[in-house]
């Protein structure tokens, strides 16, 4: 997200709004430090940079709008959506404006939902069904008021972000961010949350591509004949970029693989769930049970995709177990314990001991 940006700080006009040339001067000055500091992850500085920017020329919108951008890095939520909002009112039509809103919304239904977590846990703080039931009736009306609070920033936050693929379609997170976005809405938008990561997942297969073709010109230029030393330090840098640019790609890559993996898994959670009810005819519990073991296969391949590619990623193993065990195949859920323990002896030790406690379980359990 950050390399896209700093491209669309490059494109902007640069306008003087009755500066005199000195002053357009000095605000670039300051707009171009803010930059450096910005790309450089310090943040605080690059405010400092574009205060001084905004002293000069008020109704800058490029000052604005990195101001958002810095201050939401730094959490600052709410002063990134005033910056966000001033440069809104100076040109509505900037996805990168409408991309800002729709990632500060998402972040205030996340506090909303944690409010709403909170909330929940005092209510089952109660050491008896009356005191439960009176807790219950003391929050009802907080939780419906974050639940509507919720609902009102994930709404707000989709409109902007549907706005700005609209704009530029380009912005390969905008996609990840509109699959969060249904993610946090829960159970009934996961299928439309896979949707969206799907399709951020095939744009970074895209752009990965990209990266290889112009990296491999790169190494063929590098080794012409003649070529002058100081042109192959300078493709050494440029090489080194992409190297890294495509390191930062696959691993976003498996980590959102892995985020369609999960809600796969939850959904065929839930569809056990449903599948045990008592309630339900025995057509429904079946079709519960098929769905069960769909969304487990559809969690399955895509854990082991990322194992194939990525196998330092230790912990999809003890996820491939857990699923493998839900699809009623516990040979082969111990399988996978088996080899994490095997293959991963530095792995994290608590989670290493809680593979040998489920191995254990298992194994006891098959034998009665």
């Amino acid at each position: 997200m950050r390399r896209l940006y700093l491209l669309l700080l490059l494109a902007c006009y640069i306008a003087g709004c009755g500066l005199s040339q000195s002053e357009i001067k000095q605000r670039e000055e300051y707009l171009y430090r803010a930059e450096v500091y910005y790309t450089n992850k310090k943040y605080m500085n690059s405010l400092q940079q574009l205060e001084y920017a905004l002293k000069l020329d008020p109704e800058c919108k490029r000052a604005h709008l990195s101001k958002g951008w810095a201050l939401y890095y730094l959490s600052k939520y709410e002063g990134a959506e005033e910056s966000f909002e001033k440069a809104f009112s100076l040109d509505d039509s900037d996805p990168w404006l409408h991309y800002g809103l729709g990632a500060v919304y998402y972040k205030k239904s996340l506090d909303s939902i944690q409010k709403i977590s909170e909330t929940i846990k005092k209510i089952e703080a109660g050491t008896s069904p009356q005191e439960k039931e009176s807790l219950e009736k003391k929050w009802t009306g907080t939780l419906e008021r974050y639940a509507k609070e919720k609902e009102l920033w994930l709404n707000k936050s989709l409109a902007h972000l549907q706005k700005a693929i609209d704009i530029a379609p380009d912005i390969i997170d905008l996609h990840k961010l509109i699959g969060l976005n249904y993610i946090a809405r829960g159970r009934t938008s996961y299928l439309k949350a896979i949707e969206s990561i799907d399709h951020y997942l095939s744009l970074l297969d895209t752009e990965w591509q990209s990266m290889e073709e112009v990296k491999k010109a790169k190494e063929l230029e590098r080794i012409k004949i003649g070529i002058k030393q100081t042109e192959k330090e300078r493709i050494d840098i440029v090489i080194e970029n992409l190297q890294k640019n495509m390191r930062d790609n696959r691993q976003q890559y498996y980590t959102s693989q892995a985020t369609a993996a999960e809600c796969f898994y939850l959904l065929s959670l839930w569809e056990k769930e449903d599948s045990l009810r008592a309630d339900i005819p025995p057509e429904k519990k079946h079709k519960h049970q098929k769905s069960m073991q769909l969304y487990a296969g559809k969690a399955s391949d895509r854990l082991k995709s990322i194992i194939q590619a990525a196998p330092e990623m230790a912990n999809h193993y003890r996820n491939l177990a857990g699923i493998a065990y839900l699809q009623g195949k516990p040979e082969e859920a111990s399988k996978y314990l088996q080899e994490y323990l095997e293959q991963y002896p530095l792995a994290d030790p608590q989670k290493r001991a809680q593979a040998k406690v489920q191995l254990e379980y298992w194994q006891k359990e098959k034998q009665e």
